[in-house]
């Protein structure tokens, strides 16, 4: 019902975002908000949040790492303006054994500190355990 309030008039991204986020919250379906949240960055590309709640969405319906890559490379102008999207960016780039770009990335961006978040340090002691095993 509500998908149809929302295209049924011009309404912004965000209908169809809040619907995505509604409905992994309130139902758990990872499935449908994946394609909410895909209708939602069709008509609003230029928000970081929507692609970093959209591959979490992603990661939640086991869509391939490479699907996920895609997206979020794509649009990685966009990405790259929040460090919550950023690392997402970051750690899918580590999932598809691409440790270099991800190393690249983590010392050349300045992330902004924050407390309880301590998947940076994860994430950055990842990319140097993955850089250094053989080839």
């Amino acid at each position: 019902m509500l998908g149809r309030f929302c295209a049924s008039r011009s309404f912004s991204g965000n209908c169809w975002r809040n619907l995505g986020w509604g409905s992994w919250y309130s139902e758990g379906n990872a499935s449908r908000a994946v394609g909410l949240y895909e209708q939602a960055i069709q008509i609003k590309q230029d928000d970081p949040v929507f692609y970093c709640e959209l591959d979490k969405m992603y990661e939640k319906n086991n869509t391939p790492i490479d699907t996920r890559l895609r997206m979020l490379e794509s649009h990685h102008n966009v990405v790259i303006q929040r460090d919550d999207a950023f690392l997402r960016e970051i750690r899918v780039l580590l999932l598809s054994g691409r440790a270099e770009d991800a190393a690249r990335y983590l010392t050349s961006h300045h992330f902004h500190v924050r407390e309880g978040e301590e998947q940076m340090h994860d994430t950055h002691v990842d990319a140097q355990l993955l850089l250094a095993l053989p080839t």
